[in-house]
This record gives C-alpha cells, structure tokens and sequence, in this order.
C-alpha cells in the first residue's frame, strides 16, 4: 500500500513541472504570453486556436505542446492577431477592406494629381469611390488653408496657392497668381524706351498709357500696371483714331483748313461752301506725334468756318474740340489741347526711384525714407486746359491713378462772342451771343449744369 502512494506523488510531481505555467491573469505569465484557460501560452498559438476546432481541443490536452494543434485554426476568421480588429493600426484585419492608419482613413480624396476614378478609405476601413483633387480642379489644395477660401487641407503635396478653375488669374501650374504686365516710366531713362524695364523705360507717360491701351484692346492681359519714378511728366496726344468736319457759316468767304501729324500734312487746302457741312476727314496719331489744325481765311468777323475734332473714325467717337465762328484769328488745334486720359485696367503707381522690383518698396509723401526723387508730377505746364480728360471715352473705376501730383492745368477760357451749348449727343443745345463785340462770358441763366459750354477759341469737353 505504502509503495502506490509514493508512485503517484511522482507522478504528480512530473506533470507539475512540464505544463505550462498557471495564471489568472497575464500578469501571472512570462513575457510574451498571456493568460488562457488558466494557463500561460503563447499569443498565436492560444488565439488562433480559439477559433479553430481543433485549436480547442488542443487546450485540454495532457501537456501545453499540444496546443500547437490550433494551426489549424488559419482557417478560420480571426486572423491571426490576439486582440480585436482596429482600424486606424495600417494593418488590414478581419472584417477590414483597407486600413491607411488613423491620419488616412477617412480622406476623400484620391492620390493629388490622380484623374482617373479611385478607392479610398473611410473611418470604419470600408473602401468606398474617391474624389479627385489635382491642380485645375478649382479647389486650393494646401497643408495650412488658413487665409484662403475654396481650400482642402492636403498633406504630401506641394502647396496650391491658387486654382485656374477658380481663379483665370492663376496660372497654370497653381503656383501663383499670372501678375499684370508692367510698363516702365522714368523721365531721365537712355535705354530703348520700350517701357519694359528701368533702364529702357518710356521717357513719357503718354507712351505708355497708349501701349497700355492696345494691350487691353487686343486682349493680350485683363490688366495692365504702370510704374513711373520720379520726375516731371506733361501731356500729349493719346495715339488713336481721330476725325474732323468742318462747318460753314453765313457770309463765309473762304478758308483753307490744314492738319498736320508729327510734322507731317495729312490734310490740307479744305474747304466747304457758306452754309454748308462736310463730309468727315480721318486721321490717326501714333504714340508720341505731335498735332496741329490751322486754318486761314480772307473775310472778316464772323466770317469764318468752325470745325469740330472727335475721337475714332467718322465721327462716331467722344466730342474732342470745337472752334466756332466769331474771332478774327481763331485758335488752332495743338498745344492747349494736349491732355492725358486714364485707361481701363490699368493702374498707374507712382512714388518710384527707378530701381524698385517691388510695389511695396515705393515710397510716397509721409513715408519713411520719401526725398523729392520719388515725387511724380504731371503738369499741364499751364497750358493744357485739362491735364486728364475723360469726357465719352468710357473710363471707369477699373482706371487708377496713384501717388501722383496732378498740377499745371489752365481752364479758363479767353472771352469770346459767341458760346454754343452741346447736349450729350453732341447737339447744339443752345446759343448765346454776347451784346458787342468785345467778348464776353454766358450770363448765369444760360450756364447752367450739363454739357460743357464750347466757345470759339476751343474749350474741351471735360
């Protein structure tokens, strides 16, 4: 009896030390084991057999070495983790169509740049169609969209700073805004006088308002900026079309009119008969002519013809200059006449040295660092009836002038012997005679607010 008991306490004792270690929980067990039906194994082995038959049977063999029998358990739907499926960890588990880790997932967009459909994956790692987001797609696509509108936060990527979509001011590869073309202006420049840089910049301003003018015309830009650096700037002919009719008034003996384009004669000898009207007479000014119309006649006051100048072919343009009948020796067309006019979009800065690159470096009065160098005057030189002149020719708020000085303008008109009243379609509205022939100015119940009062020494139609 005695020699039974001692062989199962040996027995005991074998089977004791060659399982695996007993736990309640994994605090219990070795690194790199957990706690499973009371006893320490390993992680792959233990789970994967919790889902596999044969995985659980092999829990309750004799020894733990046989649980290596829950291989078997691949088969089954667990995969092969020992915790619950999480999606946001990069690693597809059961359950999971994708998992691109928690910064990813949930992204609507494909790859930047991709056109064609795509996947991508949401929050619960479920595939679903993508969104395509690529330059010209009209969204701005940035790391930071702080400070823009119409923007998608887009890691990986380098910055849109805008989209031609949105914006037909961008350029094509979304890098930055298309910046305006730039014309240059110093009075003191030697260079080519083309206006594109500093030191082959348009000596006049003129020039460069009428290059302005044909680049906006020919849709070559939306906008146009000019610089101009200090100095002292007078007016000229804006280069365009131009046109002139003459009249005829009673007792009118004859006159021989002449215009004259930069030195040249385009039109000479015209005359019409007393009373008459002619046909109109087009000429063209190119940037930078100079222009004269004269005349001479053989009669007396009020013997002579009147002429009116306007803008563009045939007459259909803005009323420019008028002479009328009533002076021994009427005022030709020229100098008095010169003014400059603003073009739509078109900004004119000023404030400039020469050498600025930037806008942000021109220094206007009350600026730090300003002198007198910076400081840009257009002067009508006391000639010019109007230094700026805009009457019909359409300029609106999209013409800027900025951080000039405007100076020098001369309107007041020469007392004369006859005021005509034009309405807006350019119709003489009414006239006045002044009592004798000493010259006189229109009495205040003939001058009144609308179109401009014409008189025959030339008045500009402001």
């Amino acid at each position: 009896m005695k020699r039974i008991l001692f062989f199962v306490l040996l027995f005991c004792i074998s089977c004791s030390s060659e399982n695996p270690y007993e736990c309640i929980t994994a605090f219990d067990c070795p690194d790199n084991k957990i706690c499973k039906n009371g006893f320490c194994v390993d992680p792959e082995a233990g789970n994967t057999g919790d889902t596999g038959n044969s995985g659980n049977t092999g829990n309750t063999g004799d020894t733990g070495n046989t649980g290596n029998t829950g291989d078997t358990g691949d088969s089954g739907d667990s995969g092969n983790t020992g915790v619950e499926p999480v999606c946001g960890n990069e690693a597809v588990e059961t359950g999971e169509d994708c998992d691109l880790g928690f910064a990813k997932n949930g992204d609507p967009y494909c790859d930047y740049g991709l056109t064609e459909p795509c996947k991508v994956c949401d929050e619960y790692c479920k595939e679903k169609d993508g969104l395509n987001h690529y330059c010209g797609d009209g969204i701005i696509q940035r790391a930071d969209c702080t400070g823009f509108e119409n923007c998608v936060k887009t890691i990986g990527i380098t910055d849109e700073a805008c989209d031609p979509a949105d914006n037909p001011k961008c350029l094509a590869d979304c890098s930055s805004l298309k910046l305006p073309p730039r014309i240059f202006v110093k009075s003191t420049a030697t260079g080519a006088n083309n206006g594109t840089n500093w030191t082959d910049a348009y000596a006049d301003l003129q020039r460069a308002l009428d290059n302005a003018r044909k680049i906006i015309s020919e849709a070559t830009a939306e906008e146009v900026e000019i610089w101009v650096a200090g100095g002292t700037y007078k007016p000229s002919f804006a280069a365009g079309k131009y046109s002139l009719r003459l009249r005829g008034t009673s007792g009118w003996y004859g006159a021989a009119l002449r215009v004259t384009i930069g030195g040249t004669i385009v039109h000479d000898g015209l005359t019409l008969a007393s009373g008459t009207e002619s046909g109109w007479y087009n000429f063209t000014v190119e940037s930078g002519q100079s222009v004269d119309i004269t005349y001479t006649a053989t009669g007396t006051w009020p013997e002579h013809p009147w002429f009116e100048v306007r803008t563009d072919h045939d007459g259909v343009g803005a009323a420019y200059f008028a002479t009328l009948s009533g002076q021994a020796t009427p005022q030709p067309f020229g100098n008095r006449h010169k003014s400059f006019s603003l073009v739509n979009n078109t900004k004119v800065y000023g404030g400039f040295l020469g050498t600025e690159t930037d806008i942000s470096e021109r220094k206007l009065s009350g600026d730090a660092g300003h002198t007198s160098a910076h400081t840009v005057i257009i002067s009508g030189d006391n000639a010019s009836y109007n230094v700026f002149r805009h009457n019909g020719n359409g300029v609106n708020s999209t013409a800027v002038l900025d951080g000039v000085t405007i100076s020098g303008g001369n309107a007041n008109p020469e007392r004369v012997s006859y005021w005509l009243r034009y309405d807006g379609e350019g119709m003489i509205s009414g006239i006045y005679q002044c009592s004798d022939y000493s010259g006189c100015w229109p009495s205040d119940d003939v001058h009144v607010a609308g179109p401009q009062w014409m008189y025959s020494r030339g008045a500009a139609m402001a």
